[in-house]
């Protein structure tokens, strides 16, 4: 019904995925779960015993990527749903801090703190040439609905537009503090969000992506 009225699918039967903290803050862990919706069917995927973050899941709802500080340095991975199979994705210089896939699921892109965003294939596993030369931290990466734009948080709280095509930056946006975290684009592209430790920011994109 939402999509018929509005063009864009609703959520009733999505499910949602998230890290959850608990214990003392000296030993605090989050495993990372997937429920319904509403919270309920609950599931832990994870039982790291350390800080798992940001979980996504694939377009197809087939897999969940999420960096995790289980080896003592932060790691990407890709969880399996259906065969439970964990695979290590990202272990690259630096703390891998944020993935995601792209909207077709056939890249992944991961951010680090060293400036660098690199884009694997998720079939193969095959490296593709990296977005560099980002002075600050990266922080999340998320694409635009059309997989051609990447937006990339940084730890200076700009988040900058690169497009995929030509590996060039063509936008930056102040979103506030710094320590930028998460980046997400509205379905049709016009508005991004980024979250950063204290504060959420939108913007108004008008550009075409």
């Amino acid at each position: 019904m939402v999509e018929a009225l509005t063009g864009t699918p609703g959520f009733a039967s999505s499910r949602i995925t998230f890290a959850s903290a608990s214990g003392a803050k000296k030993n605090k862990v989050k495993e990372i779960y997937v429920s319904d919706i509403d919270g309920a069917n609950a599931r832990q995927l994870t039982q790291d015993k350390s800080l798992g973050y940001g979980p996504k899941f694939s377009p197809d709802g087939g897999k969940i990527v999420y960096s995790s500080d289980k080896s003592g340095y932060r790691d990407t991975y890709v969880i399996d749903l259906g065969s439970k199979k964990r695979t290590c994705v990202a272990q690259f210089p630096g703390q891998n801090t944020g993935a995601a896939f792209s909207p077709d699921g056939s890249l992944l892109a991961s951010a680090s703190y060293d400036g660098t965003v690199r884009f694997l294939r998720v079939a193969t596993g095959e490296v593709e040439s990296p977005l560099t030369g980002i002075r600050e931290g990266c922080s999340g990466v998320a694409f635009a609905p059309d997989g051609r734009t990447l937006a990339v948080a940084c730890e200076d709280g700009t988040v900058r537009l690169w497009n995929l095509a030509t590996r060039r930056e063509m936008l930056v946006l102040m979103h506030g503090r710094p320590e930028l975290r998460y980046v997400a684009f509205s379905p049709d592209a016009r508005t991004l969000v980024s979250v950063g430790r204290s504060e959420e920011h939108t913007s108004e994109l008008s550009h075409r992506t």
